[in-house]
């Protein structure tokens, strides 16, 4: 894999959702929802994107999907950078990336049999005649674990796990190199959620397929990513190895993370000691704040606040990602205390 050219690069990539007051509606602030963050995603190689809902996660995912557009940065598909792509290199980045959202059920059109949706994609993108619909129909939900009686029946009549099975062989019609899963497994029960992990892995192998897995259960991913980046107010704070990340985690902020997962036998942090760290989140404007005219981030690390080993330096300056002293050369974090 490493001699391998990436699949996906994402370079200092910035997306602002502008705050506006007043009668005249004046942008005064920005939220940075994604601040500058940079990744790598290989051919056949899953990357697992972890964090507290509203750290940026489905922001992410969503810009890019080209849903949402980037105050600034670059999103390089085999090198080339799709943000100005237009027209047909534009519906080829489209084919090429997937998603899998959270909530099977609004994925799928109430209105529309199984087989019109798994097949409109394929129609638009010319990749199928309007006579092959069923039998191309058929071979995607024999692929996904369903059977061709599924193709004439709407989504209400189908359980949750048959429809995530259902929008994910939608996500395969097109034939993607790259499918982001945004919280693909979090509304399953805790038994389909597992069968669902097993498809995906299996998935991976038989058509070659790279993933971008976006989860705030870090039992989840570890059982499906090779790499793991944590992420903290619209930055990557933590990126490494899967088991170097979740066994040897640098970053307070992943330790916090690996400490809310229950475990049996363990006892509750908080009424009898444990850790001091802050566990309640910040609100979505409380990053670095910037000024309209010329954007400037005020100094310290975002994490200071909550922080158990907070120095006098982290409010001073924010931490750049750097290599884990003693560590592997590919985990790295942004923490001076590393």
């Amino acid at each position: 894999m490493n001699n391998q050219a990436p699949l996906l690069e994402i370079r200092n990539l910035r997306t602002w959702y502008p705050v506006r007051r007043g009668v005249l509606a004046r942008t005064e602030d920005y939220i940075r929802a994604v601040d500058g963050v940079d990744l790598i995603i290989m051919p056949g190689e899953t990357l697992g994107i972890v964090g507290e809902s509203g750290c940026g996660k489905s922001t992410l995912a969503r810009t890019i999907l080209r849903l949402e557009r980037p105050r600034s940065g670059e999103i390089l598909l085999d090198g080339q950078d799709v943000l100005h792509h237009k027209g047909a290199a534009l519906q080829a980045y489209r084919r090429a990336v997937q998603v899998v959202f959270q909530d099977p059920l609004a994925s799928l059109n109430p209105r529309h049999t199984i087989l019109d949706q798994l097949t409109e994609g394929m129609l638009a993108h010319g990749m199928i005649a309007p006579a092959a619909q069923r039998s191309a129909a058929q071979r995607l939900l024999q692929d996904v674990g369903l059977g061709a009686e599924s193709l004439e029946r709407y989504p209400h009549a189908f359980s949750g796990g048959q429809r995530q099975r259902i929008c994910i062989a939608r996500a395969l019609a097109l034939e993607p190199r790259l499918l982001i899963c945004d919280e693909a497994v979090s509304a399953l029960d805790l038994s389909v959620r597992a069968q669902i992990l097993n498809l995906l892995a299996e998935l991976r192998t038989r058509h070659q397929l790279s993933y971008l897995f976006i989860t705030h259960d870090l039992g989840v991913v570890q059982h499906l990513a090779d790499r793991i980046a944590v992420m903290y107010l619209g930055r990557i704070v933590e990126l490494g190895p899967a088991m170097t990340v979740l066994d040897q985690p640098a970053h307070p902020y992943t330790r916090l993370l690996l400490a809310s997962v229950p475990q049996i036998g363990r006892k509750l942090e908080g009424a009898g000691g444990g850790s001091a760290m802050k566990v309640v989140p910040p609100a979505l404007d409380a990053g670095p704040k910037s000024h309209v005219s010329a954007p400037q981030a005020t100094p310290g690390c975002p994490f200071a606040a909550r922080c158990p080993l907070v120095m006098a330096r982290c409010l001073q300056a924010a931490p750049q990602v750097a290599t884990v002293r003693g560590g592997e050369a590919k985990h790295q974090v942004a923490c001076f205390c590393a």
